[in-house]
Formats: structure tokens, C-alpha cells, sequence
């Protein structure tokens, strides 16, 4: 069988499997790339994974796990991490922050380490901003850097489980959401306080 590759627009091909697992090899096809397997797009790194773990099994050296349900990450629904961004303007102090920090454990979930470590960086230049400007971020410096910070950490994520329909089971909300709260009530009262005195 042959397969298409899509890569920003354009498309290349048809190659084979065993095409597709060299030039990967060689670094001329990415795992990011997309290959159509003959029903849809879908991310070539996913594909020639599933691709390489049906040939082990049709050789039988896979035989114990043919039988096992595949184990799915566990994620924080990356589309309603997207959506935080409607609490920022409720609480810009403390939502870029833990909306990163979630993104970072989605990344290892997903065990896209070089993201992840991407994503904490993030915290660190989000900290660094608050200092700066006096703890919330002012006028189109703020913007430009929360833009920066969307297109980088949330939606690439958002891309790659929905487009690359990466099946996931879903965490529950009720801890992290809790332990926000938690912290937006810590940082409201040091505000009043600090208003106060």
C-alpha cells in the first residue's frame, strides 16, 4: 500500500511503509508530518507506531499485549484548558500560571518531553512578567507576550490531541480547580490586607 504526505499545505508522495520508516530515520519525513492512512490524516509518528506495533503482533512477538488494552494518557481536556483564557481577565495573576503548569503534565502525559520543558519555562518568564509590572501585566507588552504564550504552549497541544485524535482519558477538574480557588482566595486576602494597612 501507498501513503500521502501533507506538510504545511503541500503534498508529497505516495510512498511505502517501509519508505515512510526510512526517511524518518533519515530526518527528511517528521514524526509531526501528516500521512493519509487510507481513511484520514493522521500525525505519521502515531501512524508508524501503530503501523510497527501490527507487524510485531502479526510476528508474534507482541502476542501478550495483542490482548491488553492499549494505556491512554491521562490529560486535562486541552480544548477547556484553551478556554481558561476567559478567566484572565477575572484573575491575571494566578491563570497563566496554573493554566501552564497543566500543560507542562499534559505534555509528559503525552511524553512530548522537549513541550513540556517549553511550557515550564513559561512559568518562569510569566513570574519574571508579574515582578516587572508590578503583578499584572499592562497594556500591549502583556498582550503580546499572552498571545506568544497561547500559539506556544496551549494551542499546539490542543492541536496535537484533537487533529492528531489522540484518544486520552479525561482527569478530573475538581482537585486542580480546587487547589486555584484555594490559591485565588490566598492572594485576594494578601491584597486586602496589604489595602488595608
Amino acid at each position: 500500500m501507498h501513503y500521502r504526505i501533507s506538510r504545511d499545505d503541500q503534498e508529497y508522495g505516495p510512498y511505502t511503509l517501509e519508505e515512510l520508516q526510512r526517511y524518518v530515520v533519515e530526518g527528511s519525513l517528521l514524526e509531526t508530518d501528516y500521512v493519509h492512512n487510507g481513511i484520514e490524516w493522521v500525525l505519521l509518528g502515531r501512524f508508524l507506531e501503530g503501523s510497527q506495533n501490527a507487524i510485531n503482533v502479526f510476528q508474534g512477538t507482541a502476542a501478550k499485549s495483542f490482548s491488553k488494552e492499549p494505556e491512554l494518557p491521562e490529560l486535562w481536556n486541552p480544548k477547556v484548558l484553551g478556554s481558561l483564557l476567559f478567566f484572565l481577565f477575572i484573575t491575571p495573576i494566578i491563570t497563566p500560571i496554573w493554566s501552564t503548569i497543566l500543560a507542562a503534565k499534559n505534555w509528559d502525559a503525552l511524553k512530548e518531553f522537549d513541550r513540556a520543558r517549553e511550557a515550564r519555562n513559561w512559568i518562569y518568564i510569566w513570574i519574571s512578567m508579574y515582578i516587572i509590572t508590578f503583578l499584572i501585566p499592562v497594556g500591549i507588552f502583556g498582550f503580546i507576550i499572552l498571545l506568544v504564550w497561547y500559539f506556544r504552549v496551549i494551542k499546539p497541544q490542543y492541536d496535537v490531541v484533537a487533529i492528531g485524535d489522540i484518544a486520552y482519558n479525561k482527569k478530573s477538574w475538581i482537585p486542580t480547580l480546587t487547589v486555584y480557588l484555594v490559591m485565588l482566595g490566598l492572594i485576594i486576602m494578601t491584597l486586602e490586607s496589604m489595602g488595608s494597612s
